[in-house]
C-alpha cells in the first residue's frame, strides 16, 4: 500500500484492523485519503483500482483533516476507528497534523460525551452478550471482547484511565478470530461450535471446551480492566 501512486500533497492512512495490525485473510481494508482543504485531489479512482484488481474488499473515503476531526463528534464507533489512524504513505506532515487534531478533539469531547460512549458500549453488550458465558461467543463485540480492549485504549488516550497490560488476552482473542476466518472462509466474529473444534486443535488445546475456558479467562480479564478504567474515568 505504501507504494500506491498518491495525488500530490495527499496522505494515505489506514483505520480498522489494518491500522491496528489485526488483519486476517478476510478482513476489509479501510483507507482514508487525506487532502488539504484547498486542494481537491485528482485521479482518486485510479488509486483504488489496484486494490480492487487484487480482489480485496476495500472501504475508503476522501477527507480533509477537518472532516477527519469531525468524525470524532459523529458517534463513538466512528471516533474509536479514527483513534487507530495509521500513516501509510504520502505527506506525513499532513497526516501528523490530522492525527494531532483528532486526539485533541477526542480528549476535549470525551469529558462531556463520556455517558454517550458508555451507553454505546452497553447497547453493544446487550446485543452480543458476554464472552464469559456464551457457547457462541462474539469475539469482537461481546463483553470482554476486542471492542472492549479498544475502548480501554481509547479511555487511556483520552487521559481518563490507565492502560493495563493485556497483551496475552488480546493476542488469544485475535488468534481465535483469525483462525475462525480461515476455517469459515469469510469474515466472522461469532465462534460457533463447529469451528471451535478446529480452532482449538490449531492452537494446541485439547478440545473446544478447553478453548472456551481460555477465552472466558481472557474476556474476564479484559472486562475487569474495562470496569476499572470506567470507574477511574468517572
Amino acid at each position: 500500500l505504501g507504494s500506491l501512486p498518491l495525488p500530490p500533497g495527499t496522505a494515505l492512512a489506514a483505520t480498522g484492523s489494518l491500522a491496528r495490525g489485526e488483519m486476517t485473510p478476510y478482513s476489509d481494508i479501510d483507507l482514508i485519503l487525506i487532502h488539504p482543504a484547498d486542494q481537491e485531489p485528482e485521479g482518486v479512482e485510479d488509486l483504488w483500482y489496484s486494490i480492487w484488481d487484487a480482489k480485496k474488499r476495500l472501504d475508503y473515503s476522501v477527507r480533509t483533516p477537518q472532516e477527519c476531526v469531525d468524525m470524532i463528534s459523529a458517534d463513538s464507533t466512528a471516533a474509536l476507528a479514527m483513534l487507530d489512524l495509521r500513516f501509510i504513505g504520502g505527506d506525513e506532515k499532513l497526516f501528523e497534523s490530522a492525527r494531532t487534531r483528532i486526539l485533541t478533539r477526542w480528549r476535549s469531547e470525551l469529558h462531556k460525551n463520556f455517558n454517550a460512549v458508555v451507553d454505546t458500549a452497553i447497547a453493544r453488550w446487550r446485543r452480543s452478550g458476554p464472552l464469559m458465558a456464551m457457547t457462541r461467543p462474539d469475539l469482537k463485540h461481546g463483553r470482554g471482547g476486542l471492542r472492549d480492549h479498544e475502548l480501554i485504549k481509547a479511555l487511556a488516550l483520552g487521559n481518563l484511565a490507565n492502560r493495563p497490560r493485556l497483551e496475552q488476552q488480546h493476542q488469544l482473542l485475535l488468534d481465535v478470530r483469525t483462525l475462525l476466518h480461515v476455517h469459515a472462509r469469510r469474515s466472522r466474529d461469532v465462534l460457533d461450535p463447529e469451528f471451535a473444534v478446529d480452532v482449538a486443535l490449531d492452537l494446541g488445546y485439547t478440545d473446544r471446551y478447553h478453548l472456551g475456558r481460555k477465552i472466558a479467562d481472557a474476556a474476564r480479564a479484559i472486562d475487569d480492566a474495562l470496569n476499572e478504567a470506567l470507574a477511574t474515568a468517572r
